[in-house]
């Protein structure tokens, strides 16, 4: 641009001093033609000859496009050409020319419109011309071949120069991608206060409130960084050109103003022109402090009313469910009903009119506020118990209402009547209906059958009103009195058919697992024995052949046996083999609030009394334990049994270990004496104990809540440290 400028001012000063117009020939030019004019032709050819080698060579060319230095040097070639032609000519205007020269060599994108610009006045000069003393002459033939001779050297040189411009521009452009692909930029984009994650960002606005959401961007450069912000997948805003170049092309941030006014989905992509970008999303919801809830219904210590309700009423009635609702704005509240079937019904009000018409009907409304929060209030519509029915001989459940299932025993071939007591209200009439009665045995009469059985079975009983609502009565009838009990191990417990028994042995040891039958007629008894713990749900066979079973101690496994009386009964016996374990506490141990044994316990004495401490243990092999005792952290040599005897002379501690054969867990037994008068029990920490040469020696003294204790340290020193 500056050399533009340049150029302009010298055509305008050359133009204003010579008064050129078309046809017009410039002094210097005139000057030169007259110089020529006097020489030799072989002159004018040499010095033709050397301008074009000079314009001509490549090598030249490019090493003047390449290096701005020697383009100035070869610019002011022609310049001393031209003054050696014309010494005559005046150095405003044979500076002229250079600077054209130097406009065309220095700025290679100008140099195909300025080819085209000389050569037009190029021939507009040497044409017919007005000369300085007035008159009128034509350009000789050697001006003529000159003036064409440097046209097509110029012409030449700023066809090469052109190219080479060309070239070097794709060059450039190469290096530009390449260091585009290869630049890190240290690009990094978020939302402003969530700079620990671009996704699952959740922003509550108030109803109408705004907020302004700003996008951070870090980056080398910022040169190239755009934004595109979108709302629920549509453009909402992209930043212009304009905006950049106000802010000088540095835009490192960019804002949205958001308004709650419902729920909306926000995703802002940036990238930064050398290929990194990234997405920044976020949601915005409205807190209309929005709920709905059945009319009546409680209110939660959450402060949050329950979302269900039933209803009872007598065929026939009506009910109007109602609901409400909480919210900051009201205004848009819709409403949606649905019956049970969930087919949508037609009223769009927060109340509808149902009718008692079948024993159970299930209605839920749809409710949104404008905001896009929403809830679902459910109505159970069910008949009010227009009567009670229960088996004859049941129990009260822990609800307080009589069980809908008895069970009772029989002995096989025996008559037993099965009955239900109902008790239906005014106007209710009921109807019994029997399943799993023989054809063979008495017609059910009402609300009793009589049955003989002659295998365990199940019989119901189904107590039916007018309008459909109806009990399911169950009578669990036994024959044979039939019972399973493990012989092998502890009782653990029973569910039903099911019972379990814990087995302690050592690993690898042989066991004979085996339980008891019992029943009026064994001579169905049979046994099955299976191996569990292979894979879920996957059991081995291992024998069918009686009530024992000789095992090798594994704890990765358990066995259970299934015994059969053959008229229908069964049960099973689950046998978990554990490694043997023991219990130890002192004797009359308190207990903690879940019914556990205390493993410490505090003795009050007088001074001078005597007191036997004693340990008790509990195992299923009871030899092999082994008890040590110490006072104060201190071993009593000698004393090895589970009973100690002491004068009670001063408040301390004992403590008892306790050990077995065969089992790695060790107990320890605390027993505090509190002598009367005393200042209470004193805890000595004897570092003798401790053989890894630490600095830390520690001790455990349990102590009841509340109880005073003095601690104690004793300190020697040995000379060994400082």
């Amino acid at each position: 641009m500056r050399k533009k400028q340049i150029f302009a001012l010298v055509l305008s000063a050359v133009l204003a001093a010579g008064s050129v117009v078309p046809g017009a020939v410039l002094p210097a030019v005139a000057a030169e033609r007259e110089s020529a004019a006097a020489g030799t032709e072989s002159d004018i050819k040499s010095e033709s000859a050397e301008e074009e080698e000079s314009v001509s060579e490549p090598a030249e060319q490019e090493e003047s496009v390449s290096e701005p230095a020697e383009q100035e040097e070869s610019a002011s070639e022609p310049a001393e050409q031209e003054e050696s032609a014309s010494e005559s000519a005046e150095q405003g205007e044979s500076a002229f020319e250079p600077a054209e020269q130097e406009e065309s060599v220095s700025e290679p994108a100008e140099q195909e419109e300025s080819v085209s610009e000389p050569a037009e006045q190029e021939e507009s000069m040497t044409g017919p011309a007005a000369r300085e003393d007035g008159t009128q002459g034509s350009t000789s033939p050697e001006d003529s071949a000159q003036g064409s001779a440097e046209q097509e050297d110029s012409t030449a040189a700023s066809s090469e120069q052109t190219g080479g411009t060309a070239e070097a521009a794709e060059e450039e452009k190469g290096t530009t991608a390449a260091r585009a692909e290869e630049k890190d930029n240290h690009f990094k984009a978020y939302l402003k206060g969530f700079e620990d994650r671009s996704y699952a960002i959740d922003i509550t606005l108030s109803p109408g409130e705004e907020r302004q959401m700003q996008i951070m961007v870090d980056a080398d450069d910022y040169s190239g960084v755009s934004y595109i912000w979108k709302k629920n997948h549509e453009i909402v805003r992209q930043i212009t050109e304009e905006e950049i170049s106000q802010q000088n092309g540095i835009v490192s941030t960019d804002s949205l103003w958001v308004t709650g006014d419902g729920h909306s989905s926000y995703e802002v992509e940036v990238s930064d022109g050398f290929g990194n970008s990234q997405t920044i999303r976020f949601e915005i919801s409205v807190d209309n402090r929005f709920s709905a809830y059945p009319e009546g219904v409680r209110i939660r210590e959450s402060g949050l009313p329950d979302t269900q309700t039933t209803l009872f009423g007598f065929p026939g009635e009506e009910a109007v469910l109602h609901v409400c609702t909480r919210a900051e704005d009201t205004e848009g509240i819709t409403y949606e009903w649905y019956d049970d079937n969930y087919n949508v019904m037609e009223e769009n009000t927060d109340s509808l009119t149902v009718s008692f018409d079948s024993s159970f009907s299930r209605y839920s409304c749809y409710v949104r506020d404008r905001y896009g929060n929403s809830s679902e209030v459910y109505f159970n519509v069910r008949l009010a118990e227009t009567f009670t029915a229960y088996p004859e001989g049941a129990a009260m459940d822990s609800e307080g209402e009589m069980a809908k299932e008895v069970s009772l025993s029989v002995n096989a071939g025996e008559k037993i009547t099965l009955r239900v007591i109902a008790e239906p209200e005014e106007g209710i009439n009921l109807t019994y209906s029997w399943e799993n009665v023989p054809d063979d045995e008495d017609a059910p009469a009402g609300s009793y059958v009589t049955v003989i059985p002659e295998q365990s079975q199940e019989y119901w009983c189904y107590v039916e009103d007018q309008y459909g609502d109806y009990e399911e009565i169950t009578f669990d009838v036994r024959v044979n009195h039939f019972d399973v009990r493990p012989q092998t191990g502890e009782f653990s417990g029973e569910a039903g058919e099911y019972i379990s028994a814990i087995v302690y042995a050592k690993e690898g040891e042989k066991l004979n697992l085996s339980v008891l039958a019992s029943g009026d007629d064994p001579s169905g008894f049979w046994y099955k024995w299976e191996k569990d713990g292979l894979e879920y749900g996957m059991y081995e066979l291992l024998s069918e052949e009686g009530p024992s079973l000789e095992v090798t101690a594994d704890y990765d496994y358990y066995y259970s046996c299934t015994a059969y009386d053959g008229l229908c009964n069964q049960k099973t016996v689950t046998f978990y083999i554990k490694p043997e374990e023991f219990d130890a506490y002192p004797e009359n141990p308190a207990l903690y609030g879940d019914g556990r044994k205390k493993d410490s316990k505090t003795i009050p004495a007088v001074k001078g009394e005597t007191l036997t401490l004693k340990v008790i243990t509990e195992a299923a092999d009871m030899s092999g334990f082994h008890y040590q005792w110490y006072k104060s952290g201190n071993a009593l040599e000698g004393e090895t049994e589970s009973t100690l005897t002491i004068m009670a002379d001063e408040s301390t501690y004992y403590r008892c270990r306790v050990s077995k054969d065969g089992i790695e867990e060790t107990q320890y037994i605390d027993f505090s004496i509190s002598v009367e008068g005393s200042s209470g029990p004193v805890i000595t920490m004897n570092t003798a104990e401790y053989k890894d040469g630490g600095d830390t020696a520690n001790a455990v003294y349990r102590a009841a809540y509340g109880e005073e204790c003095t601690m104690r340290v004793t300190v020697k020193d040995t000379g060994a440290s400082d």
